[in-house]
């Protein structure tokens, strides 16, 4: 059970016997009980806000290392999710979802559990100001939200369904033909004298020790002004539109060990070798079958979730303040 994950105690979370909350955001009291919003009638508070702001924005930056743009979009975010959670939690109670008592006791538990003992556990909840009845409270309300999202958004697809949609759908899981490629960038410098000249000179030395012989890698480490020089050029793969239309006409011209010509554009020359060529094929079945699962298990959940949401939201009087 992933405790931090799973219960939102008023923003605490608890990790190796600490608690890390709202405190430190804190201002004075009247500030963190404003509203900010509300879902219908039901209040969520200033203070609510930035507890999950502080899941989204490390706190020692909060006031000091993060621009103003950054923590009013952490903001925005925290009180959607805040105000999606209300949604979610009233709905649990309108379709007369219920969380039983074992459930609660089980996570009280659990939360227990994270700290080294009951005493430190007292503490936290002495120095969040809040106490037990409050911890159960907001355990429940917890329990209400998950079990409404494994009705409502849930997806447990089966073998069957994945195969039934891979065969459906086969010409989506045909991998194109894919080269990889080496590659030395000799850069325009235009604030030196004759850059180009020395562009050119420089190009064309490295190209006619390619001419004889010389390892591309150790020239790229050498000469090369592209990051990839660590890497002895390595680009990795590419397939038909991920290049420069320059440097693919030349790389699909050429066969595998293949080194182009000088190519140059507006940045400078460029030298390429073709390290390798993968023909296009049908992606077999067994090969992707645990991905495209967990792909479509996604792909399902979030459409769930955003349906279920705008449903809500339709029905809903919201006022921001």
């Amino acid at each position: 059970m992933n405790v931090k994950a799973d219960l939102n105690f008023f923003g605490i979370l608890f990790f190796s016997g600490l608690i890390c909350c709202s405190i430190a955001l804190a201002g004075d009291e009247l500030e963190k009980t404003s509203v900010a919003a509300e879902v219908n009638g039901a209040a969520i508070t200033r203070g609510e806000v930035d507890a999950a702001v502080s899941r989204y924005l490390p706190q020692a930056y909060y006031h000091s290392g993060v621009s103003g743009e950054k923590k009013l979009e952490a903001e925005k975010k925290a009180l959607e999710g805040l105000i999606e959670r209300e949604l979610f939690f009233q709905e649990a109670k309108k379709q007369h979802i219920r969380a039983r008592s074992v459930e609660v006791n089980q996570r009280l538990d659990e939360i227990k559990k994270a700290f080294p003992s009951n005493k430190a556990f007292k503490d936290a909840l002495k120095q969040r100001g809040t106490d037990i009845k409050t911890l159960k409270r907001q355990i429940r309300r917890d329990i209400l939200i998950k079990k409404l999202r494994e009705k409502e958004i849930d997806v447990h697809l089966t073998d069957k369904d994945v195969a039934e949609y891979y065969k459906k759908n086969t010409p989506k899981f045909k991998e194109p033909e894919s080269i990889s490629l080496k590659y030395i960038f000799i850069q325009f410098r235009p604030t030196e004298p004759d850059f180009e000249k020395k562009a050119k000179k420089k190009a064309d030395e490295v190209l006619a020790k390619l001419r004889d012989g010389d390892d591309f890698a150790a020239l790229a480490w050498s000469y090369s002004d592209h990051a990839s020089k660590v890497k002895g050029g390595d680009l990795g793969y590419f397939h038909k539109g991920m290049l420069d239309p320059e440097i693919e006409k030349a790389a699909h011209s050429l066969e595998k060990g293949g080194i182009s010509g000088l190519i140059r554009n507006d940045l400078g020359y460029h030298i390429i070798k073709v390290e390798d060529i993968k023909p296009s094929r049908q992606v077999p079945y067994d090969e992707i079958k645990d991905k495209l699962k967990k792909e479509l298990t996604g792909s399902y959940e979030k459409k769930n979730k955003e349906n279920l949401t705008n449903r809500l939201r339709e029905s809903a009087t919201i006022k921001y303040y």
